[in-house]
């Protein structure tokens, strides 16, 4: 049974609720952006992503108010039900359990691998991030960015990562994005110029001090923003980038690396 840590983010605020062996922090960037109400959902209904990333367990099918909701198993490193744009699970609003099965091979979904309750408010968006060593849940409060940028998130889930150290998350053309995560924790959303002729590349860096070029520091993984990792990449849209896999690993479908999500 994998350990369950939550966290929820409402009004800009974090919560740490109960969890077993793993400390979740939280680090705030500046905030450059306003909300606006024209983000969320309509029709009452709430709004619900998936992400695969615990280097743990390979496969998952989700349950959700006792009903099964994907098609084909939800494999590492995928996120459900796509990483486009507006792509939601639309659930209910209202308390509602979330449940993952290891897929069944002789009488269908049998061993519950984790279950949570909680209450989805209409016309929110949330986000459940299955990681090696536990769980993050989040309310995903992301801005409309104005012309001419994009809004990014930054969440670190390598949890074997070294205790005490932290990692950047820095742009090539822009400098540091996000600053000082421990493994667990998650950013506020930062806006960023971009523009799609021009290339760009985010790298997962250890923490070094403020102006420290990326000459000066030690790169975990990196993204190129031109390739087609996170969907429909262009301006005045919302992402979060993940850091995920294991620390030590670095080739193979379980290696550090970065994926990501639109999530407007």
């Amino acid at each position: 049974m994998l350990v369950f840590t939550k966290i929820k983010i409402f009004d800009m605020r974090r919560f740490i609720l109960a969890g077993m062996a793993l400390l979740m922090g939280v680090t705030a960037c500046k905030k450059e952006f306003t909300i606006h109400a024209t983000e969320e959902g309509t029709g009452g209904k709430a709004y619900l992503k998936i992400v695969h990333a615990s280097t743990n367990l390979d496969t998952f099918n989700l349950y959700v108010g006792g009903t099964k909701v994907n098609g084909a198993a939800i494999t590492y490193n995928g996120i459900y039900p796509v990483s486009g744009v507006n792509s939601y699970l639309t659930i209910d609003p209202g308390t509602q359990t979330v449940e993952l099965f290891k897929p069944g091979t002789l009488v269908g979904d049998s061993i519950s691998l984790q279950s949570f309750s909680d209450n989805f408010e209409a016309g929110k968006y949330y986000t459940f991030i299955l990681t090696s060593a536990g769980q993050l849940f989040t309310e995903d409060a992301f801005p409309k960015p104005d012309t001419g940028v994009i809004a990014v998130r930054f969440i670190h889930t390598v949890l074997n990562d070294t205790t005490g150290k932290t990692v950047d998350l820095y742009s090539a053309k822009h400098g540091v994005v996000a600053t000082g995560l421990n493994p667990g924790d998650l950013s506020d959303y930062k806006t960023i110029p971009y523009n799609v002729n021009v290339k760009d590349t985010l790298y997962v860096t250890r923490s070094a001090a403020a102006g420290t070029p990326l000459s000066g520091r030690a790169v975990f993984a990196t993204m190129a923003l031109t390739t087609g990792n996170i969907a429909n990449l262009t301006v005045q849209r919302s992402y979060t980038v993940i850091f995920k896999g294991s620390i030590s690993v670095t080739s193979g479908t379980k290696a550090r690396g970065l994926i990501g999500y639109v999530h407007y």
